[in-house]
């Protein structure tokens, strides 16, 4: 029997929610450490910005990664739009972009959901993290994204391709192009029953990179919905089975959920 997969959406430096989510599934034990056995566990992105405590997400995402891949399970991670924008202020504080036009409103446009404890925090270590995030996964042959956004055409025609064209990016230091991403990446709705050419995007998109549908974070639930956010605890299955949003809105007072992915076999 293959053993499951776990998805969990934008946590935005909720540790505590994150944690009793997970120690509700089993997936981690009172001592906050892998308790999943063999299962994967996937995140979508957005560790930090808007909760109190986004470098305590990540230093939990990346102890569990370690101690998964010792039990023989696997924990996942894709970069999210926040991710790159607390990464823009760190190297803008720093001062490690060349002087520019762009340059200057990185940190305050970060501020709008950041927290400058997040940044006072942040190593050189969990920047390195970061920076290597993949952009695109292939799950459970279904197409791991943070955004419901078109932003993926902009940097390649695969998944290695894109991937490695943003992993240059956050090497380089060219704060035109970092620009150019934090906009486009902020993007959303692309797949969205609301929107005319939603499903189409979504076929089009599949046919691109491969996969049985779209699984991604980025956009609230309620956002599509009009639930109220402390309603919202399981995922949004839309564009006539292609899509799934795993959003559910913690950033907003949402409890969140753990989603276990059906297998392929099952939905058919």
């Amino acid at each position: 029997m293959k053993p499951p997969t776990y998805v969990v959406g934008d946590v935005h430096g909720y540790l505590d929610t994150l944690v009793a989510l997970l120690r509700a599934e089993r997936l981690l034990n009172s001592g906050l450490e892998w308790a999943g056995d063999n299962a994967t566990l996937v995140f979508m992105g957005d560790y930090v910005d808007i909760g109190p405590d986004g470098v305590g997400v990540i230093d939990l995402v990346m102890r569990l990664q370690k101690q998964a891949t010792r039990a023989g399970g696997e924990v996942l991670a894709l970069l999210g739009n926040h991710d790159v924008a607390i990464l823009s202020a760190y190297y803008a504080s720093r001062l490690l972009f060349p002087a520019s036009p762009w340059t200057a409103d990185f940190y305050s446009d970060w501020l709008r959901f950041g927290r400058p404890s997040d940044l006072e925090r942040l190593t050189t270590a969990h920047v390195s993290w970061m920076a290597v995030l993949p952009a695109m996964l292939l799950v459970d042959d279904r197409r791991f994204v943070h955004a419901d956004s078109l932003v993926y055409y902009d940097y390649g025609k695969t998944a290695p391709e894109v991937n490695k064209a943003f992993r240059t990016l956050l090497r380089n230091r060219d704060p035109e192009a970092w620009s150019k991403l934090l906009n486009r990446f902020a993007e959303r709705g692309a797949f969205a029953d609301a929107n005319p050419a939603g499903k189409e995007n979504a076929l089009h998109f599949l046919a691109q990179y491969n996969g049985h549908g779209i699984v991604h974070g980025h956009t609230a639930i309620t956002r599509m919905t009009g639930q109220r956010y402390e309603d919202v605890t399981a995922p949004l299955v839309y564009a006539g089975g292609l899509c799934t949003n795993v959003d559910g809105g913690i950033h907003r007072g949402g409890p969140g959920f753990v989603y276990r992915l059906p297998s392929l076999t099952d939905i058919e």
